[in-house]
């Protein structure tokens, strides 16, 4: 009896074994389910960033992970920068503390590989999520003074365009008959110089050049911001600005963009170009003048947002009311959003139209005063 109670010490474990040893199992556990996920990076793309990768695709980035160094050529729009976005999340992800320098012939080229991971890989905690009714209510109120603003805030919310297509759209885009948004080009920055820094070019990509159908709601918010732009147009007279395209070329003589320029006499050469989301004296601030107002948005009304969520509170909204994931992929112009059906199934005008007003629907009497 006397040795079973000296033994009783050996026996029992003191809680900070058992926490040690549970501990243990566990990196156990996660070692080898990394292992095999450094050995399956295109498994991993699949079952935690919900990607649909192409079997082409699948291939780079199993060779990507296994070999020091890897050169991919290839042709435009076959998504190189997509690509090694997803390679440098997955790097991150699977061998904690890499650090990862991204090198590029431009900034430009460079920032577009940060930016792919931010805005379309990263899994986001607060910024990324998808506004609530009341949120954009509250948002609503704070700038229902500020029409240029909440104008296109209301109209990415009602269509999920881009930030870029959004305040690169025109008049002329405008189709009040047919209730139809024309979606063609995007406007950029390049460094800032004394005639401005704001560009327009192409859309995204190909299937980014679309029409989107309006909903009553978003048409009735464009009239009545049309007739307030015709008032300040009288009020400010000749010293409200305005503003024309200068074509780009490069070298070949090709044309590349066009820079925004203002219109200080008019010209035969020069035509006006009717930017709709400019200041009250017809200053065409470009993609600047969201800035300060989500300052406001994230620290006064605490709300973690960016402008480029409406898009994802649309996709998410129209797919929870029932539309079909090609349709919404259609009227985002977002060539990943890829399911069997993307392939296979052919989207009707009528259902371009569902989706519009599904957005709509769900927001209905919500208390919009512009």
């Amino acid at each position: 009896m006397a040795e079973l109670i000296n033994n009783v010490p050996e026996m029992v474990k003191t809680d900070a074994q058992i926490k040690e040893e549970r501990r243990q199992e566990f990196l156990d556990k996660v070692d080898f389910i990394a292992g095999y996920f450094r050995e399956n990076p295109h498994r991993f793309a699949t079952w935690f960033l919900n990607l649909n990768l192409k079997p082409f695709q699948e291939i780079l980035i199993c060779e990507m992970m296994r070999n020091n160094f890897f050169n991919y050529n290839a042709s435009r729009s076959q998504g190189k920068t997509y690509l090694t976005s997803i390679y440098c999340v997955i790097r991150c992800i699977l061998y904690p503390g890499t650090r990862i320098c991204v090198a590029s012939a431009t900034l430009k080229q460079a920032l577009a590989v940060l930016k792919k991971i931010t805005e379309d890989l990263c899994i986001q905690h607060g910024y990324g999520s998808t506004l609530l009714k009341n949120e954009i209510e509250k948002i609503i109120e704070r700038f229902k003074n500020n029409k240029t603003f909440i104008t296109a805030f209301l109209t990415a919310c009602y269509t999920g365009m881009r930030t870029g297509e959004v305040f690169a759209l025109t008049r002329d885009d405008i189709d009040f008959k047919n209730n139809v948004i024309n979606i063609d080009k995007n406007v950029f920055a390049i460094d800032k110089s004394k005639n401005g820094r704001w560009y327009i070019g192409t859309t995204k990509t190909k299937g980014s050049t679309r029409k989107i159908y309006m909903c009553n709601t978003l048409k009735e918010i464009l009239i009545n911001f049309k007739k307030y732009q015709t008032s300040c147009k009288k009020k400010y007279k000749s010293d409200y600005k305005r503003y024309y395209f200068e074509s780009v070329k490069n070298n070949l003589g090709i044309v590349r963009y066009f820079k925004i320029i203002e219109l200080k006499n008019k010209s035969k050469n020069k035509k006006e170009v009717n930017l709709i989301f400019r200041k009250d004296n017809g200053f065409y601030a470009g993609k600047d003048i969201i800035k300060y107002p989500f300052k406001i948005i994230h620290n006064e009304l605490g709300i973690k947002c960016r402008f480029y969520d409406l898009r994802g509170s649309f996709a998410t909204v129209s797919l929870r009311n029932g539309c079909e994931i090609k349709d919404i992929a259609e009227v985002l112009g977002h060539k990943r959003i890829e399911t069997t059906e993307n392939y296979y199934v052919s989207s009707t005008d009528n259902d371009k139209i569902n989706v519009s007003k599904s957005f709509e629907n769900s927001l209905k009497n919500l208390n919009i005063i512009i």
